[in-house]
């Protein structure tokens, strides 16, 4: 294989668009109307996103969100079909497995099962409980994930690879800023982004269930 990383984003990417994190996660608590109040709030300028991550952490404190069950929910998440035979693939071909996402980490590891042992690292927020397993808040990445760049640029200065050996496979618009670093780029399943403009996206899969069909791409 001429790639020598993958760095895959989660939400609609490896799961299907309506089994993403936080949707499945407000879901589970009943709380879809809210959710969707926020989202409107936030895309039409109503709500920074800082405020929309505070105004979430104050309803999961005080619902007293547990770990238990963002696990539960993170078991209702819905993965494309050969997840686990794409990585271990991967992995067994000597490719490092990367998961760069906007999503929940517990959810994320939950979702992936034992899948999770052939990924080299998830970037991503994860949650964080006091002793009795209550929800206290959450813990960002050291990069950005709003700027998923900012986790590219400093993949690239700590490893030894060409740009060329790089694949990132996302779907959605916030993926859109890692191909200004120059690596290849694999849109699956695009929402809201235009997954044939070449100065985005080196190559694109329309509509697919089955996460296979990207190793084409390696």
């Amino acid at each position: 294989m001429s790639i020598k990383a993958v760095i895959f984003d989660f939400d609609g990417t490896i799961s299907f668009q309506d089994y993403c994190t936080w949707k499945v996660l407000w879901a589970y608590l009943g709380d879809e109307k809210l959710d969707k109040y926020l989202v409107d709030l936030y895309y039409s300028g109503k709500i920074t996103n800082e405020e929309w991550e505070t105004f979430a952490d104050n309803h999961f404190i005080n619902k007293k969100l547990t770990k238990k069950q963002v696990m539960k929910a993170g078991n209702n998440i819905k993965l494309l079909n050969d997840v686990h035979c794409v990585f271990k693939k991967l992995h067994d071909s000597g490719v490092e497995i990367y998961i760069l996402s906007a999503g929940i980490k517990t959810m994320i590891k939950q979702s992936l099962g034992d899948s999770e042992k052939y990924v080299n690292w998830i970037e991503s927020t994860d949650f964080k409980f006091d002793e009795n397993e209550i929800y206290k808040g959450r813990i960002k990445p050291e990069t950005d994930i709003h700027d998923k760049g900012t986790f590219i640029s400093k993949f690239l200065q700590e490893k030894d690879f060409n740009v060329d050996e790089i694949l990132f496979i996302g779907n959605d618009s916030n993926d859109e800023c890692v191909s200004k670093y120059g690596i290849r780029t694999l849109c699956i399943n695009p929402y809201k982004t235009n997954g044939h403009d070449k100065s985005i996206w080196t190559d694109c899969i329309d509509s697919t269930e089955t996460l296979s069909d990207i190793m084409q791409y390696v």
